[in-house]
C-alpha cells in the first residue's frame, strides 16, 4: 500500500546511510549501494499505481498496460562515501 511502501523510504532514509560519509570499505560501499538501490525500488514501486511483476500491491491489485514502461527514479542528491 502507498503507507507502507512510504514507510519502508522512510526507514531506509531515517538510517542516514545514503547520505553521510562513511568508512570506504567494500563492506561499506556494498551497504550503502544496497540500501540505495532498495530506496530506489520502494520509490519505484510507489510511483506506480498497479502491480508489476514481483511488485505486488494490495490497493491496486492488476496490472495495467500503460503502466508497461521504465520508470527513472533518481536520487535529490548524490551518495557520498568518505
Amino acid at each position: 500500500t502507498p503507507d507502507g511502501l512510504a514507510s519502508a523510504m522512510g526507514a531506509i532514509g531515517s538510517w542516514g546511510l545514503m547520505s553521510r560519509p562513511a568508512p570506504v570499505s567494500r563492506r561499506a560501499v556494498e551497504t550503502v549501494n544496497a540500501l540505495t538501490v532498495g530506496w530506489l525500488m520502494t520509490r519505484a514501486a510507489l510511483s506506480r499505481q498497479e502491480s508489476r511483476g514481483a511488485h505486488f500491491r494490495a490497493d491496486a491489485p492488476d496490472s495495467d498496460p500503460a503502466w508497461r514502461r521504465r520508470l527513472g527514479v533518481h536520487l535529490a542528491a548524490p551518495v557520498t562515501l568518505g
